[in-house]
């Protein structure tokens, strides 16, 4: 007699009879987090801020997106990144690697 092996269960455990399991969303998983869309009003609000001086990670924890999100908004306006300007100096770099 040939046993056909079950292809593997897709999607969420089932409860066995008796028991019951908790969504994933109450052990402090979402497992589809709610989309935030912003509106033509806040777009123009972040590049300001942008070009005002707010770092992406500012503007991204203000308006509850995601960094990519404010870098998506910024390039479509063709507003340049700002690059990260060095901090130390080379003797700093050169002495910090010595210790």
């Amino acid at each position: 007699m040939h046993v056909q092996s079950k292809a593997p269960r897709r999607g969420p455990k089932r409860a066995s009879k008796g028991t019951t399991t908790q969504p994933s969303e109450e052990k402090g998983r979402l497992s589809n987090p709610v989309q935030h869309r912003l509106s033509a009003s806040e777009v123009e609000g972040l590049a300001s801020r942008y070009i005002d001086g707010l770092s992406i990670n500012e503007l991204a924890n203000h308006y509850g997106v995601h960094r990519t999100t404010i870098l998506y908004h910024l390039k479509a306006r063709d507003i340049d990144r700002r690059r990260n300007i060095r901090k130390l100096t080379d003797a700093q770099v050169g002495d910090a690697a010595k210790r």
